[in-house]
């Protein structure tokens, strides 16, 4: 089933505000450890679907859930996103979902859209992401995000 419907949106008219917006109703933070007994990882599709079914309607997981879903979602709506992991301003590791104008959902921030110069404000700092199409087919891969001497992205 495609996770935008079981969020409600229909639309890409503010497909990443939308999205943004349902998925921080339904979204209960529970670290993988608690949930899977395992770390963070690539959860598929059909898990983040079958995810939503088991908990009627709601999705249980931590960041990597959250930003995952987002993406599946925002696909879902025609609108290329990926995931971006990193640390938050806490220094642990944190996982988003980008859209592709470089808007910003994160768990941590919930319903909200933002942009990157806002989170690395914070402290916030990007390490890896994947493909905007990621969902083609083909094995999972990252790649470096490109960052200046202070850390922060560097879009030249």
């Amino acid at each position: 089933m495609l996770i935008a419907q079981m969020l409600g949106v229909t639309d890409r008219i503010n497909a990443t505000n939308a999205v943004a917006s349902r998925l921080a109703a339904r979204f209960d933070f529970v670290s993988d450890q608690q949930r899977l007994n395992v770390p963070d990882r690539w959860p598929p599709r059909a898990e983040v679907a079958k995810n939503f079914e088991e908990n009627r309607g709601r999705l249980r997981g931590d960041c990597d859930d959250h930003a995952f879903a987002a993406a599946y979602a925002l696909h879902d709506l025609g609108v290329r996103a990926r995931v971006v992991t990193g640390v938050c301003e806490t220094g642990l590791g944190h996982m988003v979902c980008e859209d592709e104008h470089g808007y910003v959902i994160d768990n941590r921030f919930p319903g909200r859209v933002l942009i990157w110069a806002e989170l690395e404000r914070i402290g916030y700092r990007s390490w890896a992401m994947n493909r905007l199409d990621f969902e083609d087919g083909g094995p999972p891969e990252w790649y470096a995000v490109k960052v200046k001497a202070d850390g922060t992205r560097d879009y030249s």
